[in-house]
């Protein structure tokens, strides 16, 4: 099926079979193709920290919520914060 279906579609195949006499007989078959759904993004909780302490950043809640979900990248990145609080890194 294609990698990417604007909306859920359905393709349909016959099939055709002849013997060495020419009879023929025919059958068909449909596929319903749903089309992709997103992937879930899931940062888990809200974190408090003090100063110098380690805190760890957990995305395995995120998913592909399709039958057969495809393996997630991910990427962290900052976006909030003031310089002041970052004085001396």
């Amino acid at each position: 099926m294609p990698d990417r279906l604007r909306d859920d579609t359905t393709f349909e195949f016959t099939l055709t079979v002849t013997d060495k006499y020419g009879e023929t007989d025919t059958d068909t078959t449909r596929i319903e193709a749903k089309v992709n759904s997103e992937p879930v993004a899931d940062a888990g909780s809200n974190k408090e920290a003090v100063i110098r302490e380690q805190v760890i950043l957990d995305g395995t809640g995120s998913h592909d919520p399709d039958p057969r979900g495809q393996t997630l990248s991910c990427n962290w990145e900052q976006i909030r914060w003031s310089c002041s609080q970052f004085a001396g890194i």
